[in-house]
């Protein structure tokens, strides 16, 4: 796995264009692979307004010949519930890091690890939500991090104990 390589993008300093191409077939299948209607990452969507104001962040994963997964982070507005809060009432988080979205074609090759570790390394943050989580990512979280018992939330978010403790 030396030879890979997460590089790190914005909208305002976007991936080449045979990236962003790349970009299109990854989200595609990964919209299949979740049965969505449609893709949530393409490159018309990262490069979008809503994505600059959204500040969205492009992980990619790259070998020296192909790009082999990404991950995408944003800014969100949450209301959330505290289930440790002694008054059960959703609260507001502003500008919440969120993971928007992750996928790589190849499972169990440590890839995704990769793109969590970027993630984590450039978000010193234990304040991530996670939207709308896969049936494999919680497990993912906790054999990798240690992350047990992640709460979902009614707006389809998925957040930690240690979210709260921030």
């Amino acid at each position: 796995m030396c030879d890979l390589e997460v590089k790190v993008w914005t909208p305002s300093n976007p991936p080449p264009p045979e990236v962003l191409s790349e970009l299109d077939v990854l989200g595609e299948e990964s919209g299949v692979s979740q049965k969505l209607k449609s893709p949530i990452t393409s490159s018309s969507l990262f490069l979008s307004p809503r994505a600059l104001s959204e500040s969205q962040t492009l992980y990619t994963l790259h070998s020296p010949t192909s790009l082999l997964g990404y991950a995408k982070t944003g800014l969100k507005n949450l209301y959330l519930y505290d289930p440790s809060s002694p008054k059960s009432s959703l609260k507001p988080y502003p500008s919440t890091l969120s993971l928007l979205d992750i996928y790589t074609p190849h499972q169990r090759l440590g890839y995704g690890k990769l793109l969590m570790d970027a993630i984590y390394s450039s978000n010193p943050t234990k304040r991530i939500a996670y939207d709308r989580p896969s049936s494999m990512l919680p497990g993912f979280l906790s054999k990798n991090y240690g992350m047990e018992n992640g709460g979902k939330q009614n707006n389809g978010y998925m957040v930690f104990r240690d979210f709260f403790q921030e």
